[in-house]
């Protein structure tokens, strides 16, 4: 009697190690892709973050919270972990400066984090704010207006009518009102 072997299907003990190690290859190596993947968007996150800390660093600049002084690795108050610097330098038009606000943190054993911001700001000592206004304001009407205003007119000057008004003194027009609207 003869025996025939046929061949079984299935794997033999070589390929499940070959298909093993690939798949073990493949999993070590998507592995470093998320971890690479972790850090970079911590670093996006830091630099969102410093950036947010120097915009609002130079907005104290510029409204005269922090003077136009140079300054080097100051801390934030309500984040110690990273520092600020601000390089103000003059320029040739009077009152205005080139502000630069330097935002960094150190990481560890990797270079230090940094983020610069950029931009020519007027003195806020020399702008002003609305506490400056004048407490008394003086108008002089010197031209002529004409055509038809809907509205209350007040002063010393006169008012506007239908046809205008004239000079300093008086109304001319034939339906010039003082202290009214006119249609």
């Amino acid at each position: 009697m003869i025996v025939s072997r046929t061949r079984r299907p299935g794997l033999s003990l070589l390929e499940v190690i070959l298909a093993t190690a690939i798949f073990l290859i493949t999993i070590v190596a998507l592995d470093q892709l998320v971890s690479i993947g972790s850090e970079r968007a911590d670093e996006a996150r830091m630099l969102q973050h410093a950036t947010r800390l120097a915009q609002s660093k130079l907005n104290e600049v510029a409204v005269g919270a922090v003077p136009l002084e140079a300054s080097t690795d100051t801390p934030f108050d309500e984040e110690p972990d990273y520092s600020w610097s601000l390089e103000a330098d003059s320029e040739s038009v009077p009152n205005l400066w080139h502000v630069k606000v330097t935002v960094s943190r150190a990481r560890g054993n990797q270079p230090r984090f940094e983020v610069h911001v950029e931009q020519m700001l007027l003195d806020p000592s020399a702008r002003g704010s609305l506490a400056d206004t004048p407490t008394s304001t003086t108008t002089t009407d010197t031209g002529t207006t004409t055509g038809t205003t809907t509205g209350t007119t007040t002063g010393t000057s006169g008012s506007t009518g239908t046809s205008g008004t004239t000079g300093t003194g008086g109304t001319s027009g034939s339906s010039g009102m003082t202290g009214g609207a006119s249609r």
